[in-house]
């Protein structure tokens, strides 16, 4: 097994854990336009003009709503359940393996799971701010 193969999934996941969006934008958009990876077949989804133009407008609200303080701590708390979501979508999207239809609901779950752990220290940070 490669290193990429198990690092690519994790990483991104553990990017989703900072901003729900950006990093999902950023693979969809290197395996779109730039084709430098492959997306699972189940999540192939994410590559349609659809997605990737309601992940843009995500970023760029999210970006914008960082910056207005009554506002981010609105958004941060709708996006403490977002975010594991998106995490585990963008893991398992870049794991190159099939899975039975069954299951993806199971790498979904345990990838958010993953974020949680993640996530946890930066909700305390924010909250100290």
């Amino acid at each position: 097994m490669k290193i990429v193969t198990l690092g690519t999934p994790l990483c991104l996941g553990f990017a989703s854990g900072l901003n729900a969006y950006l990093p999902l934008l950023s693979f969809v958009n290197a395996v779109r336009w730039l084709h430098l990876y492959h997306v699972n077949p189940n999540f192939a989804f994410i590559t349609q003009d659809w997605f990737i133009i309601l992940l843009a407008i995500l970023t760029i609200v999210d970006f914008v709503a960082n910056k207005i303080p009554l506002i981010d701590h609105a958004w941060d708390a709708t996006h403490t359940l977002i975010r594991p979501i998106t995490g585990a979508i963008v893991a398992a999207a870049s794991a190159n393996q099939r899975l039975a239809p069954g299951t993806i609901f199971s790498v979904i779950s345990k990838e958010a799971w993953t974020y949680l752990t993640i996530s946890s220290p930066k909700s305390l940070i924010r909250q100290k701010a």
